[in-house]
């Protein structure tokens, strides 16, 4: 096994809890009547670090700042979970949307008027194999 593979886990691990704790420490300026030392911020990072793996560290960055911005107050492990997943609910529908058009207006829509026809047909395809089926 080669240890490049084995350490990829362990790098993704180490950026998330240096996210994580970036952001805990960014909190502590953005709410400073919260009363969270530093010591605090390194055990919270721990226990965040175990409730947040299965995020990135862009998701949490992004999310964590998203609360400072619409919150009075300091993010508990239930925000920073909520607001994680709302982050990566949006990042997962937009990559379901259409993709930015990269091509001038005549010929992307001669390239969606193909992929009209190619998604009709596939259809078509289907609904015939159907038909065949239930004769």
């Amino acid at each position: 096994m080669s240890t490049r593979y084995s350490e990829r886990p362990q790098d993704a691990q180490r950026l998330r809890l240096q996210a994580i704790v970036d952001a805990l420490a960014d909190c502590t300026l953005a709410y400073p009547g919260s009363g969270v030392t530093e010591e605090q911020v390194m055990g919270m990072a721990a226990l965040w670090l175990e409730d947040l793996a299965h995020f990135s560290p862009e998701v949490i960055t992004r999310a964590i700042r998203r609360h400072r911005r619409t919150s009075r107050w300091f993010p508990s492990i239930a925000d920073a979970i909520a607001a994680c997943k709302a982050i990566a609910e949006f990042d997962a529908s937009r990559r379901l949307a259409l993709p930015e058009p990269h091509l001038p207006f005549e010929e992307q829509m001669a390239f969606n008027r193909e992929q009209a026809r190619a998604w009709l047909n596939r259809q078509r395809e289907r609904d015939r194999g159907t038909e065949r089926r239930d004769q």
